[in-house]
């Protein structure tokens, strides 16, 4: 689980992102008991509703929410979908 956080944390440019997708899919076969969406339907419901709500990730963070995403953006937004209910 460390090393999807620190990849997700990471993301700069396209290449860390596909690196982070491997993180993530490598994650998922390892860990699916640690993620709350596991069939796709749930992921995108989930997806879509964090990206509804983003807005509250980032206030919870101090920060401002991107008004342009970025490539950090994209992995918080697969991050939260992993766990968004």
């Amino acid at each position: 689980m460390d090393e999807l956080f620190d990849k997700a944390k990471s993301v700069k440019s396209h290449d860390d992102l596909v690196c982070f997708l491997e993180a993530y899919i490598r994650d998922f076969k390892k860990n699916p008991n640690e993620w709350e969406n596991v069939e796709l339907m749930s992921f995108l419901e989930a997806f879509a509703a964090w990206c509804e709500d983003m807005s509250g990730y980032y206030s919870n963070k101090g920060e401002k929410m991107p008004e342009q995403p970025n490539w950090q953006t994209i992995s918080d937004m697969f991050m939260g979908a992993r766990i968004y209910e």
